[in-house]
């Protein structure tokens, strides 16, 4: 057990009341501080990683409803071959271990979806 020496002051305040001052004290209120902020911050990027990973899962709904109602009557056959499957990989990843990753991983399989879709505008 260590035994932590600490520096008492007492104090006579405006209103004739001792207030006593521990060094310990303030330096255990300063750790929680640091330690609610460094929690803080894991929370919001937790917060920003599963709104990335909600968005790329929209997207990849919405990517198959476009396929197969928008683009049906103007899509190429490779198009129409080639797409079902990149999708279908791409929602298969997102189920299997799509869980553990950065929301820069999720913002990069956004945009390749994206450019899977339309090409010409990304």
């Amino acid at each position: 057990m260590k035994i932590q020496k600490s520096k008492v002051r007492e104090k006579l305040n405006l209103h004739g009341i001792v207030v006593v001052q521990s060094t310990s004290l303030m330096e255990d209120e300063a750790e929680n501080t640091e330690k609610e902020l460094q929690l803080a911050h894991r929370d919001r990027v937790m917060k920003q990683t599963k709104e990335k990973r909600n968005a790329l899962e929209s997207l990849i709904y919405e990517t198959y409803n476009k396929l197969f109602d928008t683009y049906q009557s103007f899509a190429t056959e490779s198009e129409k071959e080639d797409a079902p499957s990149c999708l279908q990989r791409m929602k298969e990843w997102l189920c299997d271990n799509g869980n553990d990753d950065s929301e820069n991983v999720y913002t990069e399989k956004s945009e390749e979806l994206k450019k899977l879709v339309d090409p010409n505008e990304n």
